[in-house]
């Protein structure tokens, strides 16, 4: 297995062509000054972006939104009415928007609504609030605003369901081991291409994966544990079913997992050697081993390194010889994500914080929403920007005609076709300030502000997968 990777990664050597896969969807021009908080939903083919600014002469927060058509055109409207408040989710009844945010702290996290007239641009407020009544891990949207909730007192998780302003469902679910001093790690993991590094290398995840949720416990012996495995719990969120299945480990050295397809993808790291093993999740059985012993034919070999805090990106400045040799200094990662209806991309890594303190999803507890909320809320809904830290990584594929190996990628993932296009751009030069991602159609969205031309400008760039690949 050790050559066949060798051959694997000289063969992965590429030249990397892209014609027509990305183009500029919208550009925006937002007021001199602090901005924050960016974040974006969908809705059907329109995507609502909202801007937290403020105006320092009356000391006033003005939350801005634009709604961006699928053709680029777009209009904008602000609001007083809710400060700084995070959005949390977005639902559409008749000709009312319904843009739910948070307010309150900790252990009396409030839901409330902003409704947004779609003809007239008209704002109110919602007279009801929901009381939310523990940590909010997750949210997601889907003929209604769906929230899960973990309540560390009674250790269990609930899904409510929300019609307009009115709890329609509330289904409760008993976790079988006690998260109570576990659950601020959470990760969360929606159904979307753009897991960060960060998300993906805690130890503790959740997955919202069509009508189930997916809890994983990665722990090893490094880490204080009885047992080196991995604990999967699955949630079936309309039966109530659970299935509880643990996967052993003899590794001495961290891992962390990552699910996709059915399938449990578990990558580990140390100085000298790389495993990634594949488990199906539907028979607990390993259906595909893959190993990288360190040789000094790997210095030939580079890799992608995102610097988080400065939007660096590069691919020809680190090898995987050395990312192999300072991997004992990061955290295992590994994120798998569905190109079609056969093949996936396993993006497999390292992550290390640089920036001292942070919480998954590469929020830093400094961020002026983590003052309003519970830091496990923050997590839940902020997942699009770019987080801190060091990623090391690269591409293979694993598909359906050979799902017990990785092997070249014969086309272009949709991340790495924006990683090619970072690099082309020189990006450290060209956006300075912000970067983050969104899942928009069949492709992606790359939020980008702090142009060296324009230094108030936000830009969105539309990315398609109809890249090509030449040797």
């Amino acid at each position: 297995m050790r050559y066949r990777f060798a051959l694997l990664f000289f063969i992965f050597m590429l030249l990397v062509g892209i014609a027509n896969s990305q183009s500029v969807l919208a550009e925006f021009e937002v007021p001199t000054g602090k901005i924050s908080n960016i974040q974006s939903y969908i809705m059907r083919d329109t995507i609502l972006l909202s801007v937290d600014t403020s105006d320092p002469k009356f000391q006033t927060d003005i939350k801005r939104f634009y709604l961006v058509g699928p053709d680029g055109n777009s209009k904008q409207f602000n609001t007083t009415l809710i400060g700084n408040s995070p959005l949390c989710g977005i639902s559409r009844y008749d000709n009312d928007h319904y843009l739910y945010y948070l307010s309150g702290k900790r252990k009396n996290l409030i839901l409330k609504a902003m409704l947004h007239n779609a003809t007239d641009d008209a704002l109110k407020l919602a007279e009801k609030e929901i009381e939310i009544g523990g940590a909010l891990i997750g949210t997601w949207n889907d003929n209604g605003l769906f929230l899960i909730v973990y309540d560390k007192f009674s250790n269990q998780l609930k899904v409510l369901r929300i019609n307009k302003m009115d709890v329609q469902s509330e289904k409760v679910f008993d976790l079988p081991f006690d998260f109570s001093k576990d659950y601020k790690g959470l990760s969360y993991i929606p159904e979307s291409r753009f897991t960060s590094f960060s998300q993906a290398s805690s130890k503790f995840k959740i997955y919202k994966i069509k009508n189930e949720l997916i809890l994983t416990v990665d722990l090893t012996l490094t880490e204080l544990a009885t047992k080196s495995q991995t604990t999967v719990v699955i949630i079936n969120i309309e039966s109530g079913e659970q299935t509880v299945k643990r996967f052993a480990d003899n590794q001495l050295t961290y891992f962390r997992s990552f699910i996709s397809n059915n399938k449990l993808y578990k990558a580990s790291v140390s100085k000298n050697y790389f495993l990634l093993r594949i488990h199906d999740l539907a028979t607990d059985s390993l259906i595909g081993k893959n190993d990288i012993v360190r040789d000094t034919t790997f210095k030939e070999i580079f890799v992608y390194r995102r610097i988080g805090a400065d939007f660096r990106i590069s691919h020809h400045k680190e090898t995987l010889y050395s990312m192999m040799k300072t991997s004992t200094a990061c955290l295992p990662s590994v994120v798998v994500t569905q190109e079609d209806s056969c093949n996936v991309s396993v993006i497999w890594g390292t992550y290390f914080n640089d920036k001292g303190v942070y919480y998954p999803g590469g929020l830093l507890i400094t961020n002026p929403i983590a003052g309003i909320i519970d830091i496990v809320a923050t997590n839940a809904i902020m997942q699009m920007r770019e987080p801190p830290g060091i990623s090391r990584y690269f591409y293979v594929e694993n598909n359906c005609d050979r799902p017990a190996e990785v092997v070249e990628n014969k086309n272009v993932p949709l991340r790495q076709l924006i990683d090619d296009y970072e690099i082309s751009l020189d990006l450290k030069r060209v956006f300075s300030d912000y970067k983050g991602y969104f899942d928009y159609q069949n492709g992606g969205i790359g939020l980008y502000q702090g142009h060296r031309d324009d230094k108030n400008k936000l830009t969105l760039i539309k990315f398609d997968k109809t890249s090509s690949v030449t040797k």
